[in-house]
């Protein structure tokens, strides 16, 4: 490795001709020598792509063991990246750019690249600095896998879900049930913000919340109550939630939509009338309670709706009797969190959901359950009691845990096949590979992938034969 053999002034001007150095430029020489020593990035100087001089964490990056001074730095460049590079060098381009490069023993890794004309030792040549980003680029990969899961999770999901941006509150994204939800198309919904889909009364409501949003930086989940407008006109009530989120750098809310039309319905025909109370709550699916807290603190129901027959397998009268044992029923699993929840609502006196599983011993399996829980407070603020609505979501449950399931069944089918299977992209590059052919080629899946099938996997001698029906 060729490098300035000292870092002495009077060694270093003993070196060059009289007057080759002024006390500045000797500074900087030797100033360059230390940072390109200590530096993290590859370093090499080259002139029409001879090596000249490197720095040691070159040899670190591409592992050789003869010197590369003297020799081409086309042997150091992948054949996919070659045009790329030479066309930077030709255009003495001072831009950064990613090429594949190779190691002296053939492996490829990814690497950013940036040069720039010098003089040196009395002739233009260019220096080039070389970092090594092949974890970088495993790590988008995986990044983009993982985007591509959420993504078919998010369409397929049964529950109306969008995306917006907190800064323009345009919505981004939209799932198919969003979609059925609302009556618009996606195109339609995609030319929208969520302004535009609230009713013209909420609109100064929405602009004092978002702001507020913006002065809290806490992920905030749940939204409480608001109206949307569908296309067909009708105004709904909904619940919303949201998970903060980063797309393209940007900050944006996943939005999860509840429509609660005919729980709030079902809440004014109650305060309009008592009488009606029971009426109007038996023509909804979901099953309703209401219970108020005794002076001792014990929950005393207050309405029990007929629905508990066919949610919780009890009658009225039978669920009012177990009252007090029905934990008993559900998954041992869940119990621990569910008395978390109930000691939440207690503190923090707002509305929480909890989702868990619920058999009778007489049944095989159990349900699943979403229950929506509406602390009652007095006109002082005091927790007097609970308004509960409960819903059988074992459908939807399943149905994303099938969605699941196929999913993995599909990985463990490639895995468990007696033969080679492996898929390429158009640059003949490695996209996956299965078990067996890990096993068959001797290498980690992790050292295949993104690598080309036909210059590091096939024989020399079918190469050729091989790449061109490929192509064609």
């Amino acid at each position: 490795m060729k490098k300035l053999k000292t870092n002495n002034k009077r060694e270093l001007k003993n070196n060059f001709p009289s007057g080759f150095f002024s006390k500045k430029s000797l500074e900087k020489e030797i100033l360059f020598n230390k940072l390109a020593e200590a530096s993290f990035d590859g370093v090499v100087i080259h002139i029409n792509g001879i090596v000249l001089a490197t720095n040691p964490m070159l040899k670190k990056l591409f592992s050789y063991k003869k010197s590369p001074i003297g020799r081409s730095i086309i042997e150091y460049i992948a054949p996919e990246s070659k045009k790329n590079v030479f066309e930077k060098i030709k255009r003495d381009s001072e831009e950064k750019y990613e090429a594949v490069m190779l190691k002296e023993d053939g492996r490829k890794f990814f690497a950013e690249l940036v040069g720039r004309k010098i003089i040196y030792e009395g002739k233009q040549a260019r220096i080039t600095a070389i970092r090594d980003i092949t974890n970088q680029k495993k790590y988008e990969q995986a990044l983009k896998k993982s985007e591509e899961e959420y993504k078919l999770l998010f369409k397929l999901s049964p529950i109306p879900m969008f995306v917006y941006s907190r800064k323009t509150h345009k919505i981004m994204q939209v799932n198919n049930a969003a979609i059925k939800k609302y009556g618009y198309s996606e195109k339609e919904f995609l030319s929208k913000t969520i302004k535009d889909i609230r009713p013209k009364e909420e609109a100064k409501r929405l602009v004092e919340y978002e702001k507020k949003r913006i002065k809290n930086t806490s992920n905030i989940r749940l939204h409480g109550q608001w109206k949307h407008l569908k296309k067909d006109g009708k105004i709904i009530d909904v619940e919303i939630s949201t998970t903060s989120l980063l797309i393209n750098g940007e900050t944006c809310d996943l939005t999860t939509v509840n429509d609660i039309t005919e729980i709030v319905s079902a809440k004014k025909l109650l305060v309009e009338s008592e009488k009606n109370f029971s009426q109007v709550l038996e023509k909804i699916d979901e099953f309703v309670y209401y219970f108020e807290y005794d002076k001792k603190g014990l929950p005393q129901p207050k309405y029990v709706g007929s629905q508990s027959k066919r949610l919780m397998g009890l009658s009225v009268k039978e669920y009012l009797k177990a009252r007090y044992k029905l934990l008993d029923n559900c998954h041992p699993e869940d119990v621990e969190r569910m008395l978390a929840t109930s000691k939440k609502i207690k503190k923090e006196l707002k509305p929480q959901i909890e989702t868990y599983r619920y058999k009778l011993k007489s049944w095989k399996e159990y349900k699943w359950i979403e229950e929506r829980i509406f602390p009652q407070l007095d006109s002082k603020g005091k927790h007097i009691g609970n308004f509960g609505i409960m819903r059988d979501i074992t459908k939807q449950t399943k149905a994303s845990q099938d969605l699941l399931r196929e999913k993995e069944k599909l990985k463990h089918y490639l895995d468990v096949a007696g033969i080679l299977l492996v898929a390429l992209d158009a640059e003949q590059n490695v996209l996956l590979v299965n078990q067996k052919g890990c096993e068959l080629l001797g290498y980690k899946e992790e050292e295949i992938i993104g690598k080309n099938w036909y210059e590091n996997f096939v024989p020399k001698a079918e190469k050729k034969i091989r790449k061109n029906k490929f192509l064609k």
